[in-house]
């Protein structure tokens, strides 16, 4: 039976959009994981090391809506392609850098193929995918997500602590390559509609979508809090003594636990609906953050953050990309992921300089504080204004 409703919702296309996605994650997440922390050993401060994070996510915000209308008119295939091939060489060049300040140039590459791959592979789900099974299809590409987690920092994490960083960042190139690989062995599809409007009609009739408007807000917070954790933690864990692999574990958890949710998240949405689900996510998040408030750096602790937020990462990103793949027509969809995506990257820039700011002046923990906070009220904001919209 399992078998059988797999072989209709799984495509061969399909399976390959999901499988690029698991290596790009994978050197994705295997990067971001180390950045932080060589950019500390290299001699930046906190607050130094948060603008080299910034970098990624204002880059990206500049390259994701035109990628995405050019995905729409030319295929998703090389815009996944391309990503995967600029990672490859953002880790390549890492491997040899002996400063910080060159790390800017690694995190702009990575901010590139962050702008070209992640929007081109959520529409790629709809394009080579059946549209009756678009939340089930959407969960089985953010569960590669989760999966790479349990890989990419993990492994990378192991390099650093027994190798080097050098061979830590030849590992990620190796990631970005296959991914890079399989995304050329999908066939080209673009919507038949998309090559006869407009790349200012695509752009205009995302940007008057109420629903996609309104759905802004999950990509501008989630985003933002993500990225910041993301450079945060890394540093947090390196102030107090701790070693690479403690954040690895922590990335380990996340995705592990994301992997179950993010599938489990099908019958959430199929019984409680999109909205609902999100509403879940946002307040599992959010307590998550409140136990680092007064963390002591037990890594046991950290642990069980990464438990509560991986479980409402599982349930926010497949729900808030069905609420805005189901509100778009399909020749719009890898501009209207652009868009969603950019919130993302608005909110990690701003969200990355502003609390490594706080955690100079005031500490990690008022940082936790405030991201905890944000999260609850983005969740009563989406609410309010999704119901408002019949989602």
């Amino acid at each position: 039976m399992v078998e059988t409703r797999l072989a209709k919702e799984l495509n061969r296309e399909v399976a390959i959009v999901i499988i690029a996605v698991f290596l790009y994650f994978a050197a994705l997440g295997g990067m971001g994981s180390i950045i932080s922390r060589f950019s500390r050993e290299l001699g930046a401060s906190t607050f130094e090391t948060g603008l080299i994070f910034s970098i990624g996510p204002i880059i990206g915000v500049l390259s994701r809506v035109p990628s995405g209308v050019y995905a729409d008119k030319f295929g998703s295939k090389y815009f996944m392609a391309g990503g995967s091939l600029i990672i490859f060489f953002a880790a390549l060049y890492a491997s040899s850098i002996r400063g910080y300040t060159e790390l800017f140039i690694v995190r702009g590459l990575q901010g590139l193929s962050i702008g070209l791959f992640i929007s081109a592979s959520i529409a790629a789900v709809s394009l080579y995918g059946y549209m009756q099974y678009l939340y089930r299809l959407l969960s089985y590409r953010a569960a590669a997500i989760s999966l790479s987690s349990l890989v990419g920092p993990p492994v990378v994490a192991f390099f650093v602590d027994n190798f080097s960083y050098s061979t830590a960042f030849l590992v990620i190139s190796i990631f970005g390559f296959s991914a890079a690989l399989a995304s050329l062995l999908l066939p080209r599809v673009v919507s038949g509609k998309a090559g006869d409007r407009s790349t200012k009609g695509i752009i205009l009739s995302v940007l008057r979508n109420r629903v996609v408007a309104a759905l802004f807000i999950l990509p501008l917070v989630n985003g933002g809090i993500f990225i910041s954790l993301y450079s945060l933690q890394q540093d947090h864990v390196y102030s107090i003594g701790l070693g690479a692999i403690v954040f690895g574990n922590l990335l380990f958890v996340i995705g592990i636990v994301g992997l179950f949710t993010r599938l489990y998240a099908i019958k959430v949405i199929e019984r409680f609906g999109s909205l609902l689900t999100i509403v879940l996510g946002l307040f599992l998040e959010a307590v998550g953050l409140f136990l680092l408030v007064n963390w002591d750096g037990n890594p046991h602790t950290l642990y069980l953050m990464g438990v509560l937020y991986g479980g409402g990462i599982g349930f926010t990103v497949p729900s808030g990309q069905y609420i805005l793949l189901s509100s778009v027509p399909e020749e719009a969809r890898n501009t209207a992921s652009s868009v969603y995506a950019s919130g993302f990257d608005i909110g990690g820039s701003i969200g990355v300089i502003f609390f490594s700011y706080i955690a100079q002046l005031y500490g990690f923990s008022m940082s936790y504080l405030i991201m905890a906070i944000g999260l609850l009220i983005a969740m009563s904001s989406l609410y309010i204004a999704l119901k408002r919209l019949g989602c």
